[in-house]
C-alpha cells in the first residue's frame, strides 16, 4: 500500500534504468495518399504496399487472414487508424544506428511507393 510520499518515490526510483541500459527507439508515421488524385489509399493497396515489401525481407503480420502488419529483426511496421502506417524501430545504441535504420527503411519505403504510385506525408519524432 502506497501511504506516503517517500513510498511512491521509491517506487519509481525502482524502475530507474542503468545508463549501460539506455536505448533509442525511432517511430515513424506516414500518411499514404493515391498519387494521381490526393485521396488516402485504401486496405487493398495497403496490402498491396506490404506485399511488395516482402522483397526487402519484411515478414508478414496477420490478423484473422488479413495483413495488418510487417516485421523484420526488431522492426514493426503496422496498419494504424486511418490506413497510416508506423514503423517501430529496434532497440538502438545511438543516434548513428538511429539515423541509418532510417534511412534503410526511407529507401525501401520509397521504391515500393514510387512503384505502386503513393505518395507519403511523415510525421514522427
Amino acid at each position: 500500500m502506497i501511504n506516503t510520499k517517500d513510498t511512491i518515490i521509491d517506487y519509481f526510483k525502482s524502475g530507474i534504468k542503468s545508463t549501460k541500459d539506455f536505448k533509442i527507439g525511432i517511430e515513424h508515421e506516414k500518411f499514404l495518399f493515391n498519387n494521381q488524385n490526393n485521396k488516402r489509399i485504401d486496405y487493398l493497396k495497403i496490402k498491396e504496399m506490404f506485399s511488395a515489401l516482402s522483397e526487402f525481407g519484411w515478414n508478414p503480420i496477420l490478423e484473422k487472414g488479413n495483413i495488418i502488419g510487417l516485421n523484420k529483426g526488431g522492426k514493426n511496421i503496422t496498419l494504424e487508424p486511418g490506413n497510416q502506417i508506423e514503423l517501430s524501430g529496434e532497440k538502438l545504441n545511438n543516434i548513428h544506428e538511429a539515423c541509418s535504420e532510417s534511412h534503410d527503411y526511407l529507401f525501401e519505403l520509397k521504391q515500393v511507393t514510387k512503384k505502386l504510385n503513393i505518395n507519403i506525408v511523415s510525421a514522427g519524432f
